[in-house]
């Protein structure tokens, strides 16, 4: 049994939710708190990717899955 947040909005999320969600699938990022809040509960993304999300188009992801 699995649980899905999906939100365009995850500033939303409480604190808490972030402490179990163990799969990502990340978007396009343009709000610099929304990033910056991702980038420290997202630890397995590396620089790279993260220097990309402002520039993505839509549709492309990065997808950091724990355990599939």
């Amino acid at each position: 049994m699995g649980l899905v947040f999906v939100t365009q909005l995850p500033s939303h999320l409480p604190h808490e939710v972030f402490g179990v969600i163990n799969n990502w699938i990340l978007h396009k990022l343009t709000d610099t708190d929304v990033f910056q809040r991702l980038r420290k509960v997202v630890p397995m993304v590396t620089d790279a990717p993260w220097a990309s999300f402002p520039n993505m188009a839509p549709g492309p992801a990065v997808c950091d899955p724990d355990e599939m």
